[in-house]
């Protein structure tokens, strides 16, 4: 292919995936065809490379051999390579992955070492146009959403793929106009492994039946791309439109949601960053129109279905053990004084104060007498008078002091002081408590 490099060459600059060639470049190199092919076009173009080769040390003698034969590819280009061995079997069998995956993350996870190390640009990978054809069938058999249709992305964070522009025939095209030698991976031509399948057993039987069809397939993923691209920026009007966040805490109006045309799988777009997954987002969905108090779980995150809104957050709860802090300042009023409003300042009559002053999470049973309701109260019956959702609750506290050896609530920060140790014209001393937040 006598315009390999410049179909390369603009696929970089198209993608913009070096956009600072003086950096140098991490080359993934296992001796194959597309890696090789891979480094010589980069070294051809201009970028510093140092090609990094992993020995997963799977195929005995052919480990071997692949670890000799990128050593000689990059000592014959005057490259200095690195090299490393893993026991991708234990690794494995420790982690309970596939060998696939125990392979994938030992060597990104190592690339990644090496990037920072020699303080890389990027790193660059041999994936071409059919191995997104595999992946976008892969994601296919085993159910995907659009995302998974869109393939494997030109760039991925420091990840990138510099010949996702070209296919096999090219790369091998370019291997021998430029006579360059290249190993082949037995493993490749086995059907074990499910990619390996597909490459060898189910692309030749549809081109059967569409000859053309990797070119076809090609457009199609492009033009999946672009409806995905499309579809984020209506997912992202309709958040904007619908979600309140609040720190960690995301509020998702229930009427906006429907008015704005939101359907379960809005909805999944909205849930998917708090971790819910399909089942999840499906009975959440099929709540909406339901009673309130309903919550759900994902691994990270509760959801509460409460009247018109979702309340998600995170699944921490407060600890008992790491209290917020409050100070404590006696004075004598003057004639300017005013009780303030400020709902996490508390102003009561310190001739009523008992020290020390101490904080904790409220409980059941607990009970004050809320500012302007001179009679006893349960704190779970106020939360619900003034609509505190169940999530909220968990974080809600107490100030306490002590009449004789009974423990006594005298303020609940951010809700209400209790009626007993309110500021009154007889107060010849105030007692001014604050949450630091």
């Amino acid at each position: 292919m006598n315009d390999f490099r410049a179909v390369v060459q603009t696929h970089l600059e198209k993608n913009r995936l070096i956009p600072d060639a003086s950096l140098p470049l991490i080359i993934g190199l296992s001796g194959g065809a597309d890696s090789v092919a891979l480094l010589h076009v980069l070294v051809d173009l201009g970028y510093t490379c140092r090609p990094a080769h992993c020995n997963f040390q799977l195929r005995g003698e052919e480990s071997e051999r692949d670890e000799q034969f990128a050593m000689a590819r990059a000592h014959a280009l005057g490259l200095p390579i690195e090299t490393i061995r893993f026991d991708t079997s234990q690794y494995a069998r420790e982690h309970k992955l596939s060998i696939e995956m125990a392979a994938r993350e030992l060597r990104y996870r190592w690339f990644e070492e090496l990037r920072l190390q020699h303080r890389a640009a990027h790193i660059a990978v041999g994936h071409h146009a059919d191995d997104n054809i595999e992946t976008v069938l892969l994601n296919l058999i085993r159910g995907t959403g659009l995302k998974g249709l869109t393939g494997m992305q030109a760039a991925n964070g420091y990840v990138i793929r510099p010949l996702l522009g070209v296919n096999r025939q090219d790369i091998l095209e370019y291997l021998q106009q430029e006579r360059l030698p290249f190993i082949e991976d037995s493993s490749n031509a086995a059907s074990d492994y499910t990619r390996n399948k597909i490459r060898n057993r189910l692309i030749p039987m549809i081109q059967t039946i569409n000859p053309s069809f990797t070119d076809g397939f090609r457009d199609t993923i492009q033009h999946l791309n672009s409806s995905y691209v499309f579809q984020q920026k209506k997912v992202a009007e309709i958040k904007s439109l619908v979600a309140d966040f609040n720190h960690e805490t995301c509020y998702i109006s229930i009427t906006k949601f429907l008015e704005a045309g939101g359907d379960e799988f809005i909805l999944y777009e909205l849930l998917n960053e708090f971790n819910f997954n399909k089942t999840h987002v499906k009975k959440i969905f099929a709540s909406i129109g339901g009673i309130s108090g309903k919550q759900f779980y994902s691994p990270t995150h509760s959801l509460l279905k409460d009247r018109d809104l979702l309340h998600i957050r995170p699944l921490h709860t407060p600890d008992s053990n790491r209290l917020p802090r409050i100070s404590c300042r006696c004075f004598v009023p003057d004639k300017d004084f005013s009780v303030s409003t400020d709902p996490w300042v508390a102003h009561l009559d310190g001739g009523m104060i008992q020290h020390p002053i101490k904080i904790r999470l409220w409980k059941t049973g607990d009970y004050f007498y809320p500012l302007g309701l001179n009679r006893k109260k349960k704190i779970s019956d106020l939360l619900i008078d003034l609509k505190i959702d169940r999530n909220k609750k968990q974080s809600i506290y107490v100030v306490t002091t002590h009449t004789g050896t009974t423990e006594t609530i005298v303020w609940v920060p951010g809700i209400r002081i209790d009626h007993r140790f309110r500021v009154t014209d007889t107060t010849s001393e105030i007692a001014e408590i604050r949450l630091l937040r």
